[in-house]
């Protein structure tokens, strides 16, 4: 039996093993394989494996026993809730990726973001997301200019048999 971390709040990402996949199969092929579920197990308080995707109480179809999970699953831990703070989701980009939890999925989209609680504020980090911001701005100004240049020679040649192109956030009203 491979030896595993089971306290309560251990967090894993997780997918069928390769024998579960043979199994589900038919599941496989019909796109049902991970139906309704979220691939982020916790371990909860009853000491079952949960998947959070109906939340943190979920079905007895989400929960599973450790020797369940060892012979089902291919794990890949993650950290425990007690290591982790929520934050809002933002917050990335103050923090190395190394450093961000992030539990949101499909059936919960938001909310569900953490960092670790030794994080630290990575200045390296805070510099790559401002450049990546000034590069945004930069690109945003390249094509608004393009867009400029285009509507002022179509205000040039425009005729009563004319169509024209007005964003939604232009008043067409006078």
């Amino acid at each position: 039996m491979k030896e595993l971390s089971w306290e309560v709040g251990d967090i894993y990402y997780w997918k069928w093993n390769k024998e579960e996949l043979e199994k589900r199969a038919e599941q496989a092929k019909c796109g049902t394989l991970y139906w309704g579920r979220s691939k982020i197990g916790v371990i909860n308080h009853n000491n079952y494996f949960l998947d959070t995707y109906w939340g943190p109480v979920g079905t007895a179809s989400d929960l599973f026993p450790k020797e369940a999970v060892i012979n089902m699953m291919d794990l890949t831990y993650v950290g425990n809730m007690k290591d982790l703070k929520r934050v809002p989701e933002s917050n990335r980009a103050y923090y190395l990726d190394s450093d961000c939890v992030d539990l949101n999925h499909s059936n919960h989209p938001s909310g569900n973001f953490y960092i670790r609680k030794s994080a630290e504020k990575n200045l390296d980090k805070m510099k790559r997301v401002m450049v990546r911001y000034l590069d945004k701005i930069n690109e945003n100004i390249r094509q608004l200019s393009s867009e400029k240049e285009e509507v002022s020679r179509n205000i040039g040649n425009l005729t009563i048999d004319c169509s024209i192109y007005i964003p939604d956030d232009v008043d067409i009203s006078d």
